[in-house]
């Protein structure tokens, strides 16, 4: 029997959490201790896993991005900056870490983080979803 159902389907995790973080090479006043209450979109494509009609579990998104929470991100990030580029990039490597190790059949991970209501950063790998 196929482990997996053959539809793809495509779901959406969506959480924040506050932060703070200097950008020392930065020209500006963000070079400051500063911070922010990011709000993070995880999307992933792919295929139902028969076993447990999940394509990933929605409490693992959450604890990949909680580890973030009230931290001094300069120290999560080195030797990388910790611009939103940055950010993103390890959440949705920490998000292809987990997939690949629960076997979950992921083609596409996108993850956008917003910093403000003016900007945000949108990273993917594989298929964008």
């Amino acid at each position: 029997m196929d482990m997996y159902v053959s539809p793809q389907v495509s779901l959406t995790w969506r959480g924040s959490f506050a932060a703070a973080h200097s950008l020392d090479k930065h020209k500006g006043k963000c070079s400051a201790l500063h911070g922010h209450t990011y709000h993070v979109s995880i999307k992933l494509v792919g295929k139902i896993l028969l076993e447990d009609g999940m394509l990933v579990d929605f409490s693992a998104l959450h604890a990949i991005v909680d580890a973030f929470d009230h931290k001094h991100l300069n120290g999560l990030t080195e030797p990388d900056p910790p611009t939103a580029e940055v950010l993103a990039t390890h959440i949705l490597q920490a998000v292809g870490a987990y997939t690949e190790a629960e076997k979950r059949l992921v083609s596409g991970i996108t993850v956008t983080l917003s910093e403000s209501e003016h900007t945000s950063v949108t990273v993917y790998a594989g298929i964008p979803s």
